[in-house]
C-alpha cells in the first residue's frame, strides 16, 4: 500500500515536471497488466485513461504506477452522463471514490466527461467543485469537440469556450480533432485546384478548420492562463487512414507549434498502438520514436511561452502569413516549401522557433533568414540528445534546412553553441 502524499505536493499536478503524453482510451481493464503498462511507458506515455471496475481501482493504480504510468480514472460516481444529477447519494459515492484514490501516486486525475454539450456545463462545474474540495491537487479531466464556427449551438466557438471557462473554471483546456482523411475521386475531381487542404497525389485532405481550431484554443489558453492539450489520430477507422509517421508528426508538431503543453493519442488500445491481445502495432513504434523526441525537448518546451504563429506557402482559414512587413519586425524570413513557425520566448525572452513541415507526406526544403546581433548564432535543440548546437551546414545569413514529412525542428535564436 502506498503512503498518502497529497499534503506534501505542490498546488496542482500541472505544476509537475512530467510532460503529459496520454493514451486515450488507454488499456481496458483486461489489459491493465504489467507487460502492457510497461510497454506503454516504453513508448513514452506518461498517462493513460482507465475505467477499472468496482474493487479494481487501487489494483489498476498499483499496476500502472510500478511500471511508470499514471492514470486518469473514470468512475460512474463522477462520470457526467447526459442525465447525470449530483444527488446526495452521488455525493456520497464521489467522496468514497476520491478518498480511496487521492493519495495514490499512480493517480493523475479524474475523468469527468468527453465532448460535453454546453447545457452540461453547470453540472460539470458542480462535480468539479465537489472533487476540488476533496482533492484540489489532481486534474479534473474534461475533453471537448474541436472548436467549430457554430460553437456547437452556443452561438460561436468563442462563446462556447468562454461559457465553459467561466462556468466550469477548468485548470486546462483539451479538445480532439482528427484531421487527415481519405477523399473520394469525385471530391478530388470537383475540388478547387487552388485549395491547399488537398494532397491529390496521396488522395487525402487536411480538414480546412484545423488551424482555426488550434488558433482559437491557443487564444483562450493565453487569455485565461490555461495550458492546453491536443490530439493526434493513431487508429484507422471510418474515413481516417492508418497513420504514417509523417501524419503523426504533422499533427503533434503543429500542436506544439501552437503552444500545446500536453499531447494525446486516440487510441492507444483497440487497434491503435496495441491490438485486442495487447500486442504492439506498427503505430506503437512510430509513437515511441516521436514521444522520445518530445520528452527530450520537454525541459525546454515547458519553459517557453507562445508569442506568435505564422505560416508560409498557400494559406487557409486560421493561418497568418509570414509577410515581409511582419518578418522585418520579427527579424525572421523564410523561403521554400510551406512551413508553420511557432514563435516562443523563454523566461529571459530569448526567441525560440519551432518550424514544422506543412506537408505530412513529402519532404520540405527551406531557407531561414534571421537578423542576428554580432555575437549571436542560430542554435538547434536536438530532439535526440537535447544538446544545443549550430545546425549543419551552417550559415548566419541563409540557413538551408530540410524537414521530413510533418517534422518539427526547434531552434534558439541568440547565444553561442
Amino acid at each position: 500500500m502506498f503512503v498518502k502524499m497529497t499534503e506534501l505536493r505542490p498546488k496542482t499536478v500541472l505544476n509537475e515536471d512530467l510532460f503529459p503524453i496520454m493514451g486515450w482510451p488507454g488499456p481496458c481493464e483486461a489489459l491493465i497488466k504489467d507487460d502492457v503498462m510497461r510497454d506503454m511507458a516504453e513508448a513514452g506515455f506518461t498517462l493513460s485513461y482507465s475505467s477499472p471496475s468496482l474493487g479494481k481501482r487501487l489494483e489498476a493504480l498499483d499496476t500502472a504506477y510500478r511500471n511508470g504510468v499514471r492514470l486518469v480514472l473514470q468512475d460512474p460516481a463522477y462520470h457526467v452522463t447526459d442525465d447525470y444529477r449530483l444527488t446526495d447519494e452521488r455525493r456520497r459515492q464521489v467522496e468514497e471514490v476520491v478518498d480511496e484514490v487521492k493519495g495514490h501516486p499512480g493517480l493523475y486525475g479524474y475523468y469527468l466527461r468527453d465532448e460535453p454539450w454546453a447545457p452540461l456545463f453547470p453540472v460539470l462545474a458542480e462535480v468539479k467543485e465537489l472533487i476540488d474540495s476533496l482533492d484540489p491537487y489532481h486534474l479534473k479531466y474534461i475533453n471537448h469537440f474541436p472548436p467549430r464556427q457554430t460553437g456547437w449551438n452556443a452561438g460561436s466557438m468563442e462563446l462556447f469556450w468562454l461559457n465553459y471557462v467561466e462556468t466550469v473554471k477548468p485548470a486546462f483546456l483539451s479538445y480532439d480533432h482528427y484531421i487527415i482523411t481519405i477523399v473520394t475521386r469525385r471530391e478530388l475531381d470537383s475540388r478547387d485546384p487552388a485549395d491547399p487542404t488537398y494532397l491529390p497525389r496521396y488522395k487525402i485532405r487536411i480538414k480546412p478548420d484545423y488551424f482555426d481550431a488550434l488558433d482559437i484554443t491557443r487564444s483562450f489558453s493565453q487569455r485565461f492562463g490555461l495550458p492546453f492539450w491536443a490530439f493526434t489520430m493513431s487508429v484507422r477507422h471510418g474515413w481516417y487512414p492508418t497513420p504514417t509517421e509523417g501524419h503523426t508528426r504533422y499533427q503533434l508538431m503543429h500542436d506544439l507549434a501552437y503552444g500545446a503543453l500536453g499531447l494525446q493519442y486516440f487510441t492507444y488500445s483497440n487497434g491503435g498502438l496495441i491490438d485486442h491481445k495487447g500486442e504492439r502495432t506498427e503505430m506503437w513504434y512510430i509513437a515511441r520514436k516521436v514521444n522520445r523526441e518530445v520528452h527530450t525537448w520537454a525541459p525546454t518546451l515547458r519553459k517557453l511561452r507562445s508569442i506568435a504563429v505564422y505560416h508560409t506557402g498557400p494559406f487557409w482559414s486560421g493561418t497568418r502569413a509570414l509577410k515581409p512587413d511582419v518578418s522585418q519586425n520579427l527579424g525572421i524570413d523564410c523561403e521554400g516549401d510551406p512551413v508553420t513557425i511557432g514563435f516562443f520566448h523563454d523566461p529571459e525572452k530569448t526567441l525560440h522557433l519551432l518550424i514544422v513541415n506543412k506537408n505530412p507526406c513529402d519532404w520540405a526544403r527551406i531557407a531561414l533568414k534571421v537578423k542576428l546581433e554580432e555575437k549571436e548564432d542560430i542554435l538547434e535543440i536536438s530532439p535526440i540528445t537535447g544538446s544545443v548546437d549550430t545546425p549543419w551546414p551552417y550559415s548566419r545569413e541563409r540557413l538551408e534546412l530540410v524537414l521530413a514529412p510533418g517534422e518539427g525542428r526547434l531552434f534558439r535564436i541568440g547565444g553561442k553553441g
